[in-house]
């Protein structure tokens, strides 16, 4: 299952959360930070709503060394949130993982985390043996 937000009727990109079965991920990292990190980071998606990938840097960033994985990048007082998440030629973003990175790279097992979603994502959706 997948839950979709949207804005009324204003033309923008689809923002999905993953989500297995009525367990939402991504929400609930969202839901588990502080309120002023919370309203931060949605403030973060909602300019990806807006935007996609208009809005370029320093909120987005390819992952490097996957095909389709992106990072969206909140920073709030010291603290460096990260969602994944990956996107299709319709404009819709799957947020996949969110975590708070505590390291220069991106940490292997949120990557795997991520990648495992995405996997699960596309082969509930179709996509030819999940890539």
């Amino acid at each position: 299952m997948i839950i979709i937000c949207f804005n009324g009727d204003i033309d923008l990109y689809k923002i999905y959360y993953y989500a297995k079965g009525d367990w939402h991920p991504v929400l609930e990292f969202i839901q588990n930070q502080y309120p002023k990190a919370r309203a931060k980071i949605a403030r973060t998606i909602t300019l990806l709503e807006e935007h996609g990938f208009n809005l370029g840097g320093p909120f987005l960033e390819k992952i490097a060394g996957t095909k389709d994985l992106w990072e969206l990048r909140i920073k709030h007082s010291s603290d460096a949130y990260r969602i994944l998440f990956f996107s299709n030629l319709q404009g819709e973003f799957v947020l996949l993982h969110g975590f708070v990175k505590k390291t220069a790279k991106l940490p292997p097992t949120e990557l795997k985390f991520a990648l495992s979603r995405l996997k699960e994502f596309k082969l509930q959706r179709g996509y030819r043996n999940g890539t």
